[in-house]
């Protein structure tokens, strides 16, 4: 067996990103640029109100008092998007709105609720400052900046800058294709009603909303059976896609025929067993660019090697600069013991009051058990070489 850290930087040094493609800004959400943006033009784009008022010269109101307001002759209005016909000359203004673009000769805009008019005559009460109320151009970014780097991922607030920069088609690492099955002769469809013996399979759905949550296509294989032609056939297809992960089948059973199959289509195995719990039998080979998991059937077990394993070999392929799970700094709210000898992976309810979160565990551990699962937010992590961790201790969670 190995361990969690070794088995990470196997996987890791497995994985290549996926050759990246131009995509609609759209459809970049979540996705991970494949190249620097560099500013081909100002923002904003030209000098403009940032208020609605009245465009001026500062100096026409150096004298401005409540008492003595200066006078303005209001020559042009000029909502957002209209370019102004006339320049701003002494004792002249314009009326210009949030956005517009800043007339000639203005060096400031006064906010419409500072002033007065009495119909073309504007009456302002203080001195207005050159420069008040102006966004200039190039002010937040400069044409020719650099102001994403490759590797940043794709959220919300970096299509707002690509947007107003022009990328409509950003170049990105694409979305890698993920085959997925689950094997057993226990196993029925989620639908189907229980016989005595069979039960509902839980992976195949798990399996698909965390790569759903991670940004991959899932392509979902359904459930193979535990003979060697179901399983050759699913195997198969799968391998023709980026990553292949199959659940259950995998340990040392007399029907764990997947490593078996696995290797006679041809994937070379890089690992088998980790020194964790739960998620000891995990599999891990590679057939060309395609990388295989062999997750282990105990549907916890399938969730906790997903998370250590299987999305980061996903951010990695989608060109990700860091793809490995980040632990936080947490106290026990608890005294925890476990066996000493591989690492323990306890879901855990991580609350966050004054301080280090407190955390702790979610319920009974065993490797079937969902109902720890379902409440969990978070995977404590105690080591291998430690058998029991006391109330109050500092220790390391993965937040979910």
């Amino acid at each position: 067996m190995i361990s969690v850290e070794e088995a990470q930087m196997i996987i890791l040094d497995s994985t290549r990103p996926n050759p990246p493609r131009r995509v609609s800004l759209k459809d970049s959400l979540g996705l991970v640029l494949a190249e620097d943006v560099i500013a081909s033009v100002d923002l904003p784009p030209f000098t403009s109100s940032a208020m609605d008022g009245y465009a001026l010269r500062g100096e026409d109101t150096a004298q401005a008092s409540e008492e003595s307001p200066c006078r303005l002759q209001r020559v042009e209005d000029l909502p957002a998007g209209k370019v102004a016909r006339r320049k701003i000359t002494a004792r002249t203004c314009a009326r210009i709105m949030t956005g517009g673009l800043l007339p000639r000769g203005a060096g400031a805009v006064v906010m419409l609720e500072e002033t007065e008019s009495v119909g073309d005559e504007i009456k302002i009460k203080r001195v207005v400052s050159t420069g008040e109320n102006i966004r200039y151009q190039g002010e937040d970014v400069r044409k020719g900046k650099t102001v994403l780097q490759k590797g940043t991922a794709i959220h919300a607030q970096q299509v707002a800058l690509l947007a107003a920069l022009g990328f409509s088609r950003p170049l990105v690492f694409p979305r890698p294709s993920v085959a997925f099955l689950s094997t057993g002769n226990e196993l029925v469809p989620v639908s189907k009603k229980l016989s005595p013996g069979k039960i509902r399979d839980s992976n195949s759905d798990t399996l698909e909303a965390l790569l759903r949550e991670a940004g991959a296509n899932p392509v979902r294989l359904g459930i193979a059976k535990d003979s060697r032609a179901s399983l050759r056939k699913k195997i198969r297809k799968g391998l023709a896609r980026d990553l292949l992960l199959v659940a259950g089948g995998v340990s040392a059973g007399t029907h764990d025929l997947v490593k078996e199959i696995l290797e006679a289509e041809g994937v070379k195995e890089l690992f088998w067993k980790v020194r964790m719990k739960p998620g000891k039998p995990l599999f891990f080979g590679k057939k060309g660019k395609t990388l295989v998991f062999g997750l282990p059937g105990n549907p916890a077990s399938s969730f906790v090697s997903f998370q250590l394993f299987v999305r980061p070999a996903l951010r990695k392929r989608m060109g990700a600069r860091e793809a490995l799970p980040v632990f936080e700094k947490a106290r026990l709210a608890q005294d925890l013991t476990h066996a000493p000898g591989r690492v323990d992976f306890i879901r855990a309810v991580c609350e966050r009051n004054h301080g280090a979160p407190g955390i702790r565990s979610s319920g009974m551990q065993g490797s079937h058990c969902l109902s720890s699962l379902a409440h969990a937010n978070a995977l404590l992590r105690l080591g291998e070489n430690v058998s029991k961790r006391s109330k109050g201790e500092e220790v390391e969670a993965l937040i979910l």
